[in-house]
Formats: C-alpha cells, structure tokens, sequence
C-alpha cells in the first residue's frame, strides 16, 4: 500500500513508487475453461497445467513418503518415569558459616536486592559455587576474579529449584549466569 512515506525494513528504508504496467490485449482465448488448453485439448483448464484434477494430485501428495511418515507419538506413562531432582545445589561450608549480618552487608554492597522465603545464601567466590573442575579452570582462564551480583545470588537461587526473575543492567553477567546452570 502506497502511504507517500518511506518505510522502514530493519536497517533500510523502502520507498514506494509508482510503476508503470502496460496491458496487451489479446483476442485469442488463453487457457480459458471455455476454449481448452494450449495444445487444443477439450473440457477446459482445470487449476494447474498438467491438466489434473485436484483429486489426482491430492491422491499422488498422500502417496508420497516424507521423513517422519512413520513416526508415532509416544505414550508416556508418568508412573514409570524417573523422578527429576530439582534441588541441584549443595552450598559450600564459607556460605553456611556466614552470619545474617554478613550476608545483608553483601547484599547492600552489591545493591542486592532479594525477597521471597527461605532464599539461600549468595556466594562470594567462584570456589564456592560448586562447579566441575573443568568449568573452574575455563573461569580462571578467562580472568574473571568474582561472580557479578546477579550470579552471586542468582546460582544459589536457581540451582534450589526455586523460581527466580533477575534484574541487572547489560553486561552485568545475566547470560553467563543462565548458562552455567
């Protein structure tokens, strides 16, 4: 639809104009239901140029095989699946032995801000957060020296199972702390 203003499609700007048709007029009927097809053949112009009807070629779709044809739905029976553990995190001994006082002076440093019941404890180290070996030796390689805010309360949080919306500014460390759970 002409609108007389440009419009924008992601990083460019489409303009609109008008363009100019010409129209031939032919008296020689093309292909019409009347007057056959091209070749001269008789009983008109069905809906594509093979002359088949829709019937045929809905037959001929139903006949093909396509990858995942024979594929069935599978019947999950809930009393015969393995139970998932939702409480993956084991806190460290310095997470335990800290004292109220000391975590609410975390979170103000922090700008930490936690509410809901029972909420575990933030950490204030990597070594406290558990990891495999293997992910403490990528974490060392690539010089971070201790958790943002977000990861510091946000790995204890959702590791318990327990829902968790974070809030922090870009950069802060959002992604990486999804991604390690």
């Amino acid at each position: 639809m002409y609108t007389g203003y440009p419009q924008t499609h992601g990083r460019y700007v489409l303009r609109e104009t008008h363009v100019r048709v010409r129209f031939s007029i032919s008296y020689r009927p093309r292909g019409s239901r009347d007057h056959g097809n091209r070749n001269g053949g008789s009983g008109g112009t069905f809906w594509n140029s093979q002359q088949q009807s829709q019937k045929e070629y809905g037959a001929k779709k139903q006949n093909r095989k396509t990858p995942g044809d024979l594929l069935q739905k599978p019947s999950w029976d809930m009393s015969k699946m393995n139970q998932i553990a939702k409480n993956l995190y084991v806190p460290h001994m310095n997470v335990l032995n800290r004292t109220p006082d000391e975590i609410n002076k975390y979170h103000a440093s922090k700008e930490i801000t936690v509410k809901g019941n029972n909420t575990p404890s933030p950490i204030q180290a990597f070594e406290e957060s558990n990891f495999p070996e293997y992910v403490m030796e990528e974490i060392k390689k690539q010089g971070f020296a201790e958790p943002t805010a977000i990861q510091a309360q946000g790995w204890p949080i959702a590791l318990s199972g327990r829902d968790l919306v974070g809030i922090a500014q870009t950069g802060s460390g959002k992604t990486l702390a999804v991604s390690m759970i």
